[in-house]
């Protein structure tokens, strides 16, 4: 009988064991979620190519490269060789090579034409993205939008997330999917682990007049809003006139469950204050006054504080950004020289290491990447190109732009 007790007491341990192991690890595929106040890869909201999109490009880093869209294909590019291929195995497949359109469904690296918008993300390697899955019955329109989730080589797609609304922006993070209906709307959270919605930012809380969502990023712990508006109803009215009033900008500093942390506001202008990035793990942003051409870099530490760095831009028409290695100011001394695409590149003291020279017509928002790579793209009546720079020789002067992708 002792025995027995005793067997029976151990299989008791061992289940309750198994049932803390996976009460720890959620039911999200037993994805565990790192809470660490700093960038974790694979499960975080890629901040590096938070300003990719130009209009048809997303970037993100996959495993041993980085996946892009273009022209409605979905292609994968080797982080070793360059070499870009599109993001099918099937063997008889033309892919962005085919000229009947009704094969191109068929193709696994295709986007489909009901692709919201560029945004896709590869987080637990697996990529997400967002399709429009609208119909007509009747004359009655009924929207669905539906993010699909798929292997990393773009096989055994399935819907994971569906609405009766159109979702205009979203993201990932840590296993929730934030998104806004609206510029006008709340944002609100999805939970891959429990499957609650809840709204995590309530822009009718703000105090301000027909306020609009601009921007939304994760970092680590926290979650960033750009957002603007005007003081009441009057002053919108007025504006809506002729009147020449500019919005307020703010940038409000959430916690992911909805808790607010701080306010940022411009100290120089109402429109002042931009988003740029984050670097070293601190958030970067501009405060600008155009009228008299003053354009300040500040630094928000996790502490609550901002500083003030020591690079200031010559005018405004500098174009900036900043990454974990370098600054980059475009070189134009008046808006005539910005035809002239060149960018100056310092390193984190201010100190000028070289300068990179781009053809005519590339985007201006190239600056998408890595602590590896650059990349940018030129879209002209000429043709699509994708460029990229390995940053790692920028430390000795001007790097090689290398062509990994080319249409005309």
């Amino acid at each position: 009988m002792h025995t027995i007790k005793v067997f029976i007491t151990k299989i008791i341990t061992i289940l309750l064991l198994l049932a803390l192991l996976a009460g720890s690890f959620g039911c999200n595929n037993g994805t565990k979620y790192i809470t660490s106040n700093t960038f974790v890869e694979n499960q975080d909201y890629q901040y590096d190519f938070c300003g990719s999109s130009t209009g048809n490009i997303t970037v993100q880093k996959g495993n041993n490269g980085y996946y892009f869209s273009l022209n409605n294909f979905l292609y994968f590019v080797d982080e070793k060789t360059l070499n870009a291929t599109p993001l099918c195995n099937k063997v008889n497949c033309l892919h962005d090579k085919e000229t009947d359109q009704s094969k191109l469904a068929g193709c696994d690296a295709y986007l489909s034409d009901n692709l919201l918008n560029t945004d896709y993300y590869f987080i637990n390697n697996k990529i997400y993205k967002l399709i429009d899955e609208s119909y007509f019955e009747g004359n009655k329109l009924i929207i669905i939008n539906s993010i699909y989730e798929a292997q990393s080589d773009g096989t055994q797609s399935k819907k994971i997330f569906s609405i009766n609304k159109q979702i205009k922006r979203w993201i990932m993070h840590r296993g929730m999917i934030y998104y806004t209906t609206d510029a006008n709307s709340n944002v609100e959270s999805y939970s891959l682990e429990s499957q609650n919605t809840k709204v995590c930012f309530n822009l009718d809380n703000l105090e301000l007049y027909n306020p609009e969502l601009s921007n939304m990023i994760a970092y680590g712990n926290n979650m960033y809003y750009c957002v603007s508006g005007y003081k009441d109803e009057k002053e919108f009215n007025d504006m809506l006139d002729g009147a020449d009033i500019s919005p307020l900008e703010y940038i409000f500093i959430y916690t992911p469950e909805g808790e607010e942390e701080y306010t940022l506001s411009s100290k120089l202008s109402r429109n002042g204050i931009v988003f740029q990035g984050f670097s070293d793990d601190n958030m970067l942003y501009t405060d600008a006054d155009y009228d008299e051409k003053v354009k300040n870099l500040y630094l928000f530490d996790k502490n609550g504080k901002s500083i003030k760095l020591n690079y200031k831009f010559k005018n405004i028409y500098d174009l900036y950004y900043e990454d974990d290695s370098f600054v980059y100011i475009r070189s134009a001394k008046t808006i005539d020289d910005i035809e002239r695409n060149e960018y100056d590149v310092y390193d984190k003291k201010g100190n000028y290491i070289t300068s990179i020279d781009f053809p005519d017509g590339f985007s201006n928002e190239f600056f998408i990447g890595d602590n590896k790579y650059l990349f940018y793209l030129e879209d002209s009546e000429k043709g699509t190109n994708l460029f990229c720079i390995d940053k790692e020789k920028l430390k000795n002067g001007p790097a090689e732009l290398k062509i990994i992708y080319s249409k005309n």
